[in-house]
């Protein structure tokens, strides 16, 4: 919802606004959807998406010089980007939403990149602006990228929305996953 994202794990809750990239690996997967989602998103981002003030990539900016005219060309007025439910199996991921409540669900497993031992955990929105969040992560320190990553307590499922049982905290890895997962 506008300039909100749902977020788990590292991922911060405004993530900054899609375009030229998003736009360009829709068109190599042929997906129509997210080709309107990156058009209206881009549009929204006023004169920053066109000029990308804060950009230090050369090559984000040449995408961006070479493509908005293709971009600005595509009709997304055509195509709905409003799904009421959506669920990605590869990450357990569920979304649902109605004119007012989005609630996010993540099932999955604790092996991704960036992970957080979130199984199980949920955003709920109200009215597009955050009512139950995930706190994301903290700055990117050594602690980070260790041996030590789960002893930052951003990493750990008790900083999540998430039950700790008899003191035992969710673990990391592939076996500490949902199972049976269903949704509706």
């Amino acid at each position: 919802h506008d300039s909100y994202y749902l977020n788990f794990a590292d991922c911060s809750p405004i993530a900054g606004r899609a375009g030229v990239r998003e736009f360009l690996f829709a068109k190599q997967t042929n997906n129509e959807s997210m080709k309107s989602f990156a058009v209206k998103e881009f549009l929204a981002g006023g004169p920053d998406t066109l000029l990308l003030p804060n950009e230090n990539n050369l090559y984000y900016r040449l995408q961006n010089a070479f493509t908005i005219k293709e971009l600005l060309s595509f009709d997304a007025s055509k195509i709905s980007i409003n799904y009421p439910e959506i669920f990605y199996p590869s990450t357990g991921i569920f979304i649902t939403r109605d004119d007012h409540l989005y609630l996010a669900v993540k099932g999955g497993d604790n092996d991704d990149s960036h992970n957080h031992n979130d199984t199980g955990s949920f955003t709920i929105y109200k009215n597009g602006r955050p009512l139950f969040i995930d706190v994301g992560v903290e700055s990117y320190t050594k602690k980070t990228f260790s041996p030590q990553r789960y002893e930052i307590w951003t990493m750990q499922s008790a900083y999540h929305n998430l039950p700790t049982i008899n003191g035992l905290l969710q673990m990391d890895g592939a076996s500490y996953k949902a199972c049976d997962v269903d949704y509706s």
